[in-house]
Parts: C-alpha cells; sequence; structure tokens
C-alpha cells in the first residue's frame, strides 16, 4: 500500500488536492480505491471534517451549553451565526399540542407562550384564533344530559352545548331521557299501590330502572302484600283461621311449618296468676276436655290473646261474688250461714283459715248488729223530733245499753244537731253582713251569743272584713 507521502510525491502537491483530482477528473475509476485509502488516511490524520449545520444545531438543541460548538461547526460549513441561530430555533421543539392545551389552562404559560408553541408545531396563524377558542372544556354531552335532569340547566343550554360536539337536539334529548334513575321497585310498587300510577308506569319504571323487562309481570305480582308471619299467628292463637292456613300464610314470607309453629308458640299470653289460682279453687284446670265451656266464651278468650288451654279455669272463675261488705250483712241477717260465708270467701282468693275465722266472726255479731241497727233507728226518730229525749233514752236502756253509753250516745246526736243549727246561723249572719245589714259589733256579739270565744269570733269577723274589701264592697257603720 502507498504511503501518503510517496502519493504527495506523486501528485506534486498537497494529498487533497491529488486525491480530489484523481477521484473526480482523470483516472476516478481506475484510482478510486487508492483514493479512498489517502482520503482515509488523511481523515484519520486530520480529523476535522466538520459537522454540517443541522447536526450541530441538533446538538446543541439537546445541550444549550454547546453552543458555541454548534455554531464554530456551523462556520466550517460556511454558515454563520444568524444562520446558524435559524437552524437552531428550527430544530427546537416545543410540547405538543395537548401540553400546551393544558399547561395553558393551569395558568403554567401566557397566551404569548402558547401561540409560541403553535409555531413550533408549524402551524399557520390562520389556525390561532380557532384553536384559542377551544381553551375552555366543554361540559360532555353525558354531563349535560344529567344537569338537565337534575335542573341545573334548561333544554336550549344542553342541546347548544350538545351541538359543538357534534350531537343534535334529538340525541341529546334521548341522552336527558336516559339520564338518571327512576323510583326504586319498592317505591313503584308503594305508588301503584296507593294509584299514583298506573300499571304502564310500573312498566316504564321498571324498563328505566335497567331491569329485565321480562320479570315486569313478576314485579307486578308483588302489588298486593301479603300478612307478615306474626300476624297470621295472631289470628290462628285467635281461632280465625286454621293451623293449615297459618302455615300457607307464613309460607308467603318463607317460613316453613315447623318455624310458624315456634312463632305461634311465641304468641299470646297465659291468663294472670289470680285467674288461674280462683279457676283452680273453683274446679277449672289447665286444658282440662272435660270442662263444657260455651263457644262464645272460649272465642272470647282466644280474642284477648290468651292461649286456649287456659279458657277452663277462667270458665270456673267466670261468676262474681258478693263483696265482702254485703257477706257480712247477709251473714249477720241470717241469710247465708257461716258456711256459706266461709266457701264464698274461699272462692273470692282468700286465705282459708282467716276465711273461716271472718265467717264465724260474722255470723256470732248479727245479733250485735241488730242491737246497733235498732239503737241507729231510735236515735234517727230522735234527731227527727219525732220522739222524745226521755222515751229515747228508755228504749236504749231496754235495749240493753247501760245509761251512760245511751246518754252519749244521744249526745252526740245532740251536739250535730246543735253544730248544724249552729252553722245555719252563723251563714244567716253572713249573708246579712255582706249585704251591709250588721255591723262587726252586731255579728261579733250574736257569734258570742252561739257559744263562740271572743277570740274565735274576732277571727271570722276579721276574716268577712277582708273578704269585704277584697270584693270592694263597704263594711256596715
Amino acid at each position: 500500500m502507498p504511503s501518503f507521502s510517496s502519493l504527495g510525491k506523486f501528485f506534486g502537491r498537497t494529498a487533497s488536492e491529488g486525491a480530489a483530482f484523481a477521484a473526480g477528473v482523470a483516472v476516478a475509476p481506475a484510482l478510486s480505491p487508492v483514493v479512498r485509502e489517502i482520503v482515509n488516511e488523511a481523515n484519520s490524520k486530520y480529523a476535522t471534517h466538520p459537522i454540517d449545520a443541522e447536526t450541530a444545531a441538533a446538538i446543541v438543541a439537546e445541550d444549550v451549553d454547546t453552543y458555541d460548538f454548534g455554531r464554530a461547526e456551523a462556520s466550517f460549513n460556511g454558515i454563520n451565526e444568524d444562520r446558524f441561530k435559524a437552524i437552531l430555533g428550527e430544530t427546537l421543539n416545543a410540547p405538543g399540542i395537548g401540553e400546551l392545551f393544558e399547561m395553558w389552562r393551569r395558568n403554567l404559560i401566557t397566551d404569548a407562550q402558547f401561540t409560541h408553541g403553535l409555531r413550533k408545531a408549524k402551524l399557520e396563524t390562520l389556525w390561532d384564533t380557532p384553536l384559542e377558542g377551544l381553551h375552555d372544556r366543554l361540559l360532555s354531552s353525558e354531563e349535560l344530559a344529567m344537569m338537565q335532569q337534575q335542573g341545573f340547566v334548561d333544554a336550549g343550554r344542553a342541546n347548544a352545548e350538545g351541538a359543538l360536539q357534534g350531537v343534535t337536539e334529538e340525541r341529546q334529548q334521548l341522552r336527558f331521557e336516559a339520564s338518571g334513575l327512576p323510583p326504586g321497585i319498592e317505591t313503584a310498587l308503594e305508588m301503584l299501590r296507593r294509584s299514583i300510577i298506573d300499571a304502564p308506569t310500573f312498566a316504564q319504571i321498571v324498563r328505566e330502572g335497567h331491569t329485565k323487562t321480562k320479570y315486569t309481570d313478576d314485579l307486578l305480582a308483588l302489588q298486593n302484600r301479603v300478612l307478615s308471619e306474626s300476624t297470621y299467628a295472631t289470628l290462628a292463637l285467635k281461632g280465625w283461621i286454621s293451623t293449615d292456613e297459618m302455615h300457607a300464610g307464613g309460607a308467603l314470607t318463607g317460613y316453613t311449618p315447623e318455624q310458624m309453629d315456634l312463632v305461634y308458640k311465641a304468641h299470646g299470653r297465659p291468663a294472670t296468676t289470680h285467674q288461674v289460682f280462683i279457676g283452680n279453687i273453683r274446679g277449672g284446670h289447665i286444658g282440662d276436655p272435660t270442662t263444657d265451656i260455651a263457644p262464645d266464651f272460649l272465642q272470647a278468650v282466644r280474642q284477648s290473646d290468651i292461649r286456649p288451654e287456659y279458657a277452663p279455669v277462667i270458665w270456673a272463675a267466670r261468676f262474681t261474688y258478693p263483696s265482702a261488705f254485703v257477706l257480712r250483712a247477709l251473714t249477720q241477717s241470717g241469710e247465708i250461714s257461716e258456711s256459706d260465708a266461709h266457701q264464698v270467701l274461699i272462692f273470692e282468693g282468700w286465705e282459708p283459715t282467716f276465711a273461716a275465722k271472718v265467717a264465724k266472726a260474722w255470723a256470732t255479731a248479727k245479733g250485735a248488729a241488730a242491737k246497733e241497727a235498732t239503737a241507729t233507728d231510735l236515735l234517727t226518730l230522735w234527731d227527727g223530733h219525732k220522739a222524745t229525749a226521755a222515751a229515747t233514752l228508755t228504749a236504749l236502756e231496754d235495749l240493753g245499753y247501760p245509761a251512760d253509753e245511751a246518754q252519749r250516745k244521744m249526745d252526740v246526736v245532740e251536739a250535730r244537731r246543735v253544730a248544724a243549727a249552729t252553722n245555719t246561723v252563723i251563714g244567716d249572719l253572713h249573708t246579712e253582713y255582706k249585704k251591709g245589714h250588721l255591723s262587726d259589733a252586731a255579728v261579733l256579739a250574736a257569734l258570742e251569743a252561739l257559744g263562740l270565744s271572743a277570740d274565735g269570733a274576732q277571727r271570722i269577723v276579721a276574716a268577712w272584713a277582708a273578704y269585704l274589701t277584697a270584693a270592694g264592697i263597704a263594711p256596715a257603720a
């Protein structure tokens, strides 16, 4: 292989000039391999071939700190700095249109920076204004439909903004009709029950609720409510339905016959402890099948929420016996015997030993009761001025009362009589005093004459005077 120096001697000039001449003019076909070797050797020894201006600008665009390098490389290609700046400017890129809009909407870049980005995107200024008009996002057609449904916008605005997105008025309003949900199925059934809606409207609610329409008739069958399992158990307890009907009714809400039997057992109340006790004493027993109970009575027991097995003891306790006061009078008058009184007290729940003592006391006291009743009659006659005091006293002594006890009884009646007369006189005095017919002194004298103390009479007159003052009535002088 010829050396670079020998080739220089051969051509008589610089290696590059010789190579260019050989390659480009006379001996190009024959010397091409030789020239390539010479060029390669020259490039290797003098690695100063400049980078083209476009590549240099791209390098600078990736790292602006290499600007001087790029400018120098461009100059080696005959490109001055102004031209290099122009090439560099063309090489530098801006974010894409989507990123530009997003930065612009977030106020991260100015209007001028946005326009500069359009230039970098090689867009004509013809499109600046239309693109700037895209700054504000539009509500989507679906959002507009929902907002119209909720009353935030009217149909005019929804249609207008939908049109800006290529949605016709018809389609926009179809989206409006399809937006939102109707009432739920249960609410719709309640509306149907109350005749607020009809069956076709109910079917429309089913459709708009995204429920498969093949189930509409099945859902419509739920219009009529079913009674609760508790109600069915109560109806069976009260005898309105049979056990089989109770089981069938419970099945409508998913209860098995066994569960319904348990629900039935949880219902109803027993007879009260007192009713059970009294019923047992009178011969009745819980669930006694031999007790002849009137059907109406049994039905009344069941409808009172009392379990039917307690009907026999309540049936035995159905009669009402006389009160203790009536029993005493009957026993003391001899209308019933001591044993009858004792038995009735037992039926009324008295403790047997105590009932026996009371019945015996009543029977023993019947003579004393008759005596006391006669004495009361004698005193009543005297109090009514239908008998003299002497005759009354003698009659009381004849009944067996000692003279002093007979006198005390008469004194009590006399005291009542005097008190009644005194009260009548005081009432008359009060009436006349209020009318201004009596003075304070006259009333005081009259009260003292009735036997009242001076202090007591003074208090009464003071109270009457205060009343007149409060009423605005002037007392008598």
